[in-house]
């Protein structure tokens, strides 16, 4: 993992160094997962351009949230929405409801509806269609916060990669730096609004990454299909040669 510094995207980083189970590395600058680039600066894009040469961004929110807070575009760089929930699964934003509590999400099952749901299969088959073309590399993938949607194709395209369990939770947990902060201002913001300890606790735990959110997803996946390499071959459709070929691309 390499850190990025832009002004106007905070949880971003390069997959780039991360080493899997053969001691191969991937490419740095391949692939960058980030939050949402809609604060992007002129010499962000700038930098994601001529120093990142970044050729495609892929974007995993829905519409209605495209539409709100749309990307800053970048001029020559390949745009794809994907979206992984749609319109009726809203809440994983955060950035809408504050005062409505009631459409905070259950982070537990909606991971598991992210891996599981044929709208979502339907969408990641998309994704890792363009990830693994060499063509649409270097990529940046990003939802909202950068999180969740984003921590989950992160988590397939590092299984996929043959990365150890233990460096992809570490990498996934790293957007806590970035996510902890912000946690802690909205417990106390819905503690002082509410007095209520246990729903500020509720809240503020949606606004993180736990481990057992990721758990719940592999456990997911393996009850229905047997393995995440399983529901990589048999449900995203990527062949054993496909991903050995991929392979070769991308690890050094």
């Amino acid at each position: 993992m390499v850190k990025i510094k832009l002004k106007g995207a905070k949880n971003i980083r390069d997959l780039g160094d991360t080493r899997n189970k053969e001691g191969k590395t991937i490419h740095r600058g391949f692939f960058i997962r980030s939050d949402t680039l809609k604060d992007l600066t002129f010499s962000d894009k700038f930098n994601l351009k001529h120093t990142y040469k970044i050729k495609t961004v892929i974007d995993l929110r829905n519409s209605k949230e495209v539409e709100e807070k749309p990307d800053k575009k970048i001029r020559g760089v390949s745009y794809f929405n994907f979206p992984l929930i749609n319109q009726s699964a809203e809440g994983i934003t955060h950035e809408k409801h504050e005062h409505d509590y009631s459409k905070m999400p259950c982070l537990d099952k909606l991971y598991e509806e992210i891996v599981l749901s044929d709208y979502a299969i339907e969408s990641l088959k998309k994704i890792f269609e363009v990830l693994m073309n060499i063509d649409n590399i270097p990529v940046i993938f990003h939802c909202s916060v950068g999180k969740d949607r984003t921590g989950l194709v992160t988590f397939l395209l590092l299984s996929l990669l043959d990365v150890d369990q233990k460096k992809i939770e570490k990498d996934y947990l790293e957007s806590n730096v970035v996510c902890i902060p912000e946690s802690e201002r909205i417990y106390e913001r819905v503690l002082e609004r509410t007095m209520n300890a246990t729903l500020a606790t509720k809240i503020k735990n949606t606004y993180i990454v736990d481990i057992k959110y990721l758990e719940s997803a592999i456990n997911a996946i393996n009850a229905k299909y047997g393995s995440v390499d399983d529901y990589l071959k048999n449900v995203i459709g990527i062949t054993d040669e496909q991903k050995e070929e991929f392979k070769k691309k991308v690890l050094i």
